[in-house]
């Protein structure tokens, strides 16, 4: 059987203009492709600490509900703790503003003020002994007690301003072991019953503080305290008192009423300026009321007098004192002391010339 033959299929075809399409996108995929493997960063993250999205303050507000007051305070402080303001706090006759009954407590004034009004007490009390307990960064004015009455053994106040408060601006006498920073007392006491600045316990250090124009000492230390870079000026009593063992270094005292610094025994007063310092009867550069004291290094000028020394067994030594009203020196007998009137020099022009100022001795004092 003879059979036909068929004849074969076409070829499917595409249209040329679909041919050259279909190229192009096979064209940009691999571009796309190769693109991305070129460009894409590593798939593994990176190594290190993820910063955490803020949470919310992890501190306590000071306010009715947080920290509620009772009869003898707006506010009271009754568990450790970091606390702070939101706003200024406005004082009520008969109570204090804050207080503080626990350890281990952080109290940030954020930069507000707490306000006394007449008849209020302390801005800030504590009336038992706490520890660790830091108050910073706030204004304490116009209340009728002391702006910070404190008892605190290990603790701090930094960058407050007590003012206009009818008793101390700082009360702080009975703590131990304590430091005082970057805080300022101005015009607190009252002429009747007068006050001060800061009135500071045992082991305390006080260091860029300033007291001015307080009814009252600027500054009042207790045993084994130091001060240092500190300004004590136009308070109506003396401007910087140690008790014992104290040391007062690089500090200035100027316009006191009573005098610039007063010590009592076994401290070492060194490198500061004392400048009229004078009342009436009263007024010394400085003044040493016990032995064992070390003063060195000091300016005394136009004080009423210089520096004023009533007890035996005293180091005074390189200290210079001029311009006083009274007399530059009043020292008993019995203290290692060499005072010399300096010498002046004449013109001096060029590279050398001038005389000895009046002695050989390197521990000499002298008048100027």
């Amino acid at each position: 059987m003879q059979h036909e033959q068929s004849e074969p299929l076409p070829s499917p075809t595409l249209p040329t203009d679909r041919r050259s399409m279909l190229a192009g996108i096979g064209g940009l995929a691999a571009g796309a492709f190769i693109a991305g493997k070129a460009n894409a960063g590593p798939l593994t993250p990176p190594t290190g600490p993820i910063a955490s999205t803020p949470g919310p303050e992890p501190r306590i507000a000071i306010n009715a509900t947080n920290t509620p007051g009772d009869a003898n305070s707006v506010f009271r402080i009754t568990q450790p703790g970091s606390y702070y303001l939101t706003d200024n706090i406005t004082g009520v006759a008969g109570r204090n503003g804050i207080e503080i009954v626990s350890s281990r407590v952080t109290l940030d004034l954020m930069g507000y003020a707490l306000i006394g009004v007449p008849g209020s007490d302390n801005g800030i009390n504590m009336n038992s002994f706490r520890d660790s307990v830091v108050i910073r960064n706030g204004h304490v004015f116009g209340w009728s007690g002391s702006g910070l009455k404190t008892r605190i053994d290990n603790g701090a106040v930094e960058g407050v301003h007590c003012y206009f408060n009818t008793g101390w601006g700082f009360d702080n006498n009975t703590s131990y072991s304590f430091r005082f920073s970057g805080c300022s007392a101005l015009a607190n006491g009252t002429a009747s019953a007068p006050t001060g600045g800061f009135r500071v316990g045992e082991a305390t250090s006080v260091t860029d503080c300033q007291a001015r124009n307080n009814a009252g000492p600027g500054f009042v230390l207790e045993g084994g305290s130091s001060i240092s870079g500190c300004l004590a000026a136009n308070n109506t009593d003396v401007g910087i008192t140690a008790s014992f063992s104290g040391l007062i270094a690089d500090c200035t005292t100027k316009t006191n009423g009573r005098g610039g610094i007063e010590v009592g025994s076994n401290s070492l007063v060194r490198g500061n300026l004392c400048s009229s310092n004078s009342l009436g009867a009263f007024g010394f550069g400085v003044r040493i009321d016990g032995a064992d004291n070390r003063v060195e290094d000091n300016n005394c000028v136009g004080n009423r007098v210089g520096i004023d020394c009533t007890s035996a067994g005293n180091f005074i030594a390189r200290n210079t004192c001029s311009g006083s009203t009274l007399v530059n020196w009043s020292i008993v007998a019995g203290n290692k002391c060499l005072v010399v009137n300096g010498a002046n020099a004449g013109v001096i022009s060029g590279d050398s010339g001038g005389t000895s100022p009046g002695s050989t001795n390197p521990n000499a004092n002298y008048t100027y």
